[in-house]
């Protein structure tokens, strides 16, 4: 396990789970995509409703495939694959 941030790392992972706001998964989109493995899994959250198509459309321009989403009220935990 890792703490910190994204780039404080040159590995690469099996699994990246983040609760984070949709607009800072968005602008680490890339980023996330390049450091997980082949069949690697995210997992956000921390993500609105409202904002839950743009995390997916970012995170798949940069190669991820959507799983499945889960909600509570207002909040949204998003699964992509690479």
């Amino acid at each position: 396990m890792i703490h910190g941030t994204i780039n404080d790392t040159d590995k690469k992972f099996d699994l990246i789970v983040g609760n984070l706001l949709a607009e800072i998964i968005e602008n680490l989109a890339y980023e996330i995509s390049q450091k997980l493995n082949k069949n690697g899994i995210f997992i956000g959250a921390g993500i609105i409703r409202k904002k839950e198509k743009d995390v997916i459309n970012a995170l798949e321009k940069n190669g991820l495939k959507y799983i499945e989403s889960k909600y509570i009220d207002e909040w949204v935990l998003i699964k992509l694959t690479k």
